[in-house]
């Protein structure tokens, strides 16, 4: 559900011209996605979750280790930030997937749900901000 709702909120919902009920339910399924970002970057121990493994393209590796896999979200945020102790495996001289600790992949992974939530929330409060819906003006 949560990669469903992270498509439908990729590009800033229009509820300028919207009705009441349009914009409850926009905001009903707004808040869904926000409760479900939320919960996962408050797993306890997010990297044992087999969901969050298969939503992130992770697997576990060895004792405290997981391989990132290049198809997910968070492959671009391990390769970017490059953190002490990544390994790399290759294939034909293609990096093919990062050896990451526990530890680092939990940080990584929160930080990336965290700030992706941020920024989700602080954007549609710009949009409602806006929208005539929430407008005081009595229309004519």
């Amino acid at each position: 559900m949560l990669l469903c709702l992270d498509h439908v909120f990729a590009t800033p919902p229009r509820i300028h011209g919207a009705t009441i009920h349009e914009t409850i339910t926009l905001l009903e399924m707004f808040y869904a996605y926000t409760r479900l970002l939320h919960d996962i970057a408050n797993l306890v121990d997010p990297c044992d979750d087999q969901s969050v493994q298969k939503l992130f393209a992770f697997q576990s590796a060895r004792e405290d280790m997981f391989w990132v896999l290049p198809s997910g979200r968070l492959y671009c945020e391990v390769v970017e930030q490059q953190m002490p102790f990544f390994e790399q495996e290759q294939k034909d001289g293609i990096s093919a997937k990062w050896l990451v600790s526990r530890g680092d992949l939990s940080y990584v992974l929160r930080n990336y749900l965290v700030e992706r939530l941020r920024f989700r929330v602080l954007e549609e409060s710009e949009i409602c901000r806006r929208a005539k819906v929430f407008s005081p003006c009595l229309n004519h």
